[in-house]
C-alpha cells in the first residue's frame, strides 16, 4: 500500500487561530452514548428506574438498531434538570 503523497495537518494548511478552534470545537462535539445500565450506575439507580425514566419521556433516548442509548447531552440536561429530586 502505497503512502499518501502529502499529510494533511493543521500545520500544512496553514489553519488561522479561528479555524483551528473551531476544529477544537468540532472533535469536541463528538457524542458519547451511555447505554441504560451505565446510566444507572452514575445515577445511582436501578436500570428499572432508568427505563422509567425513558418510559415517561423524562430522559431522553435513542434507540440504534434495537438498542437503547442515552446521548451524554441528554444524560447531562436530565441530571441537571433532577438534581434536587
Amino acid at each position: 500500500m502505497r503512502s499518501p503523497p502529502f499529510s494533511v495537518t493543521p500545520e500544512t494548511l496553514s489553519l488561522s487561530s479561528a479555524d483551528r478552534g473551531l476544529v477544537a470545537a468540532r472533535n469536541a462535539a463528538i457524542l458519547r452514548f451511555f447505554t441504560v445500565q451505565q446510566v444507572a450506575d452514575l445515577a445511582e439507580v436501578s436500570t428499572r428506574t432508568v427505563r422509567r425514566w425513558i418510559g415517561s419521556k423524562l430522559l431522553v433516548a435513542h434507540r440504534f438498531n434495537g438498542l437503547v442509548r442515552i446521548s451524554e447531552t441528554d444524560l447531562r440536561a436530565f441530571l441537571a434538570s433532577h438534581r434536587d429530586h
